[in-house]
């Protein structure tokens, strides 16, 4: 008879850790620790400012003129053309619609090609499962959508649970894969894990991966308007709460970029388009984030950045001007719900305060700015297993409920 393997994902596990450390923080840590085992998990790797057109190293002076370059093309770099063609398959990979999902009540999956191209053809195709509302059908269904930004280098569908619970309350969810994860993950990439080149101590990968991954959440909401969603909101979690934050901040001028193109198209919609965000398990400053060594999540990216490039904090939000989310946080005027953990491993409870003061500060989410914390001990990873379930769901659902 095989033996049944542990499952280190059960709450029962992570209490016994607790029990076992006598501390909630130490117990929660080496809870997180063995999740982040279970993993195929990237290693610290040098340091890298990118490479040229022609295959050499790029030096720093080189990263600095594409950083020009990369400046003077914003925001528009990252804004879908109005004309952006959608193909949507059900379950059996049957052409189909959002109409037809959402009276066959059945699952679909949306792709679309990225704005941002990069050199990995597979990563250039976007893909976002749909889970279509349940409680209204045809056209009367097409009213309310939430879009769901996973953490990092989550499997495709990890948030099936959280979008099912979404569609028995009227709302059609459409789970972004993020750059370089899932089937965008090109298999003969050896270099890296899947997801990994998102976040990496490759200096121009990221810039552009990041860039890439706010154009095509931005894709996904020009696809929810053209479909006729009226009511959007979006919910993140980890590096999707940042993605949230860039997503929400940028809609504004999207809004009025496809104004220009095609005045029709938003003429119903919010000046933001969004009409609430949740940011689950967020942190505070990208300098923070990376460079404090207690962080267990950034040390393959600090250990290039710092020994090998010899980059400071500073130097990380100048050098990647998309990645930190709280340069674009007083763009943001729409109710947002921050959900974090106290034991967090990875986005430290003190990077939270700093976050609470500067969003306070910036009036950010005005007097509909909420912040809360999970009445039980949880980690990084084992909150992000619990997000669609248990209070953190209900927490999510409520607020959405209520805004969206």
């Amino acid at each position: 008879m095989t033996k049944k393997r542990k499952n280190p994902y059960s709450y029962l596990n992570l209490l016994m850790d607790v029990l076992r450390e006598r501390s909630f923080e130490k117990g929660v840590r080496v809870h997180d620790l063995k999740l982040q085992a279970m993993r195929e998990r990237p290693v610290p790797k040098r340091g890298s400012w990118g490479k040229n057109g022609d295959g050499s190293e790029m030096t720093r002076r080189d990263y600095d003129r594409r950083l020009e370059s990369f400046r003077a093309r914003l925001p528009e770099l990252l804004f879908p053309g109005a004309d952006t063609e959608f193909t949507v398959e059900d379950e059996s990979g049957k052409s189909s619609s959002i109409e037809e999902l959402i009276d066959s009540r059945t699952n679909g999956l949306l792709t679309f090609r990225s704005n941002i191209e990069t050199s990995f053809t597979r990563n250039n195709t976007v893909r976002a499962h749909i889970y279509p509302e349940r409680a209204k059908k045809g056209k009367a269904g097409l009213e309310k959508a939430i879009i769901i930004l996973p953490n990092l280098r989550a499997e495709e569908r990890a948030f099936a649970t959280l979008g099912r619970l979404l569609n028995r309350f009227g709302y059609t969810a459409l789970e972004m894969v993020h750059p370089y994860h899932g089937e965008r993950h090109d298999p003969k990439d050896t270099e890296m894990v899947p997801g990994e080149r998102l976040f990496s101590a490759d200096m121009l990968d990221t810039l552009y991966s990041f860039s890439q991954g706010i154009s095509d959440i931005l894709g996904g909401l020009l696809y929810l308007i053209k479909s006729g969603f009226k009511r959007i909101g979006v919910i993140g979690a980890s590096i999707g709460s940042t993605f949230t934050i860039m997503s929400t901040a940028y809609a504004l001028e999207y809004r009025e970029f496809l104004f220009k193109k095609n005045p029709e198209l938003v003429k119903d919609l919010p000046e933001s388009i969004f009409r609430a965000a949740i940011i689950n398990l967020s942190g505070g400053f990208l300098r923070d984030f990376i460079m404090d060594p207690d962080n267990i999540e950034a040390e393959y990216v600090r250990t290039g950045l710092v020994e090998d490039l010899k980059i400071t904090g500073m130097d990380v939000e100048k050098l990647w001007p998309v990645v930190d989310p709280m340069k674009f946080v007083n763009k943001i005027n729409i109710p947002i719900l921050a959900v974090k953990a106290r034991q967090d491993p990875v986005l430290l409870y003190r990077y939270s305060s700093r976050q609470r003061e500067f969003f306070a500060k910036n009036e950010v989410g005005g007097k509909n700015f909420r912040e809360i914390y999970m009445p039980f001990p949880a980690g990084h990873y084992s909150a992000t297993y619990l997000l669609p379930k248990m209070t953190i769901g209900v927490s999510n659902l409520l607020f959405i409920l209520k805004h969206v």
